[in-house]
């Protein structure tokens, strides 16, 4: 039993290092294209705001993307369903922001965007449990993305509470968070070490 806990440390953490510089090329990409399109969104006049809408949306679905592909390359024991609601979410706000009623209205994103930045920052500290369990040292940046969308889901939640608030706002505040999150990762992201005495 200890040997296959050894083995299975052993291949999570050789699969992590061999795929690293892909998902942080990738992070990095979609963190940046968050980015850029939460300071449009907060600058921009109000005839690009359909079009930036658009472009927003495909960034969200993206990031879904992202996220899936994420929880396809984690060993099985290590998958959290939290990666997968998320990317699924994502998706699915990215959907209703591109072809969204006149209905649905700006307390229905902020809620939305809230509820996945907690589901995402709850998972993030949970698998930071997971590496711990397994003997895996490094594990300090998934905490502190844990805790960062964990305080930004409290701060969507409250935002509907705002009557001033306006969807642009919103749409540009869960665009920075996510991509300041995405960048954290992909900046402080290592090659995982085991511990000696998983090893020997």
């Amino acid at each position: 039993m200890l040997k296959q806990s050894r083995d299975f440390v052993r291949v999570f953490s050789e699969n992590w290092n061999r795929k690293l510089k892909s998902v942080r090329l990738l992070g990095a990409a979609v963190g940046v294209c968050m980015l850029v399109c939460a300071v449009l969104c907060m600058q921009a006049p109000s005839p690009m705001q359909k079009a930036l809408k658009i472009a927003a949306a495909l960034v969200i679905i993206a990031l879904g993307m992202y996220q899936l592909v994420d929880y396809y390359y984690m060993p099985i024991l290590l998958r959290d369903a939290g990666t997968l609601i998320n990317a699924v979410l994502n998706t699915v706000i990215g959907m209703l922001l591109m072809f969204s009623p006149e209905g649905i209205t700006v307390s229905v994103f902020a809620y939305m965007f809230g509820f996945v930045l907690l589901i995402f920052g709850i998972n993030k500290i949970t698998f930071a449990n997971k590496l711990h369990f397994f003997g895996i040292l490094d594990y300090g940046w998934v905490i502190a993305g844990g805790v960062l969308n964990i305080l930004a889901a409290a701060a969507f939640l409250i935002l509907p509470l705002v009557s001033l608030v306006v969807l642009q706002t919103v749409l540009a505040g869960y665009l920075a968070i996510g991509g300041i999150t995405l960048l954290v990762d992909v900046i402080t992201m290592k090659n995982m070490k085991v511990e000696a005495t998983q090893e020997q």
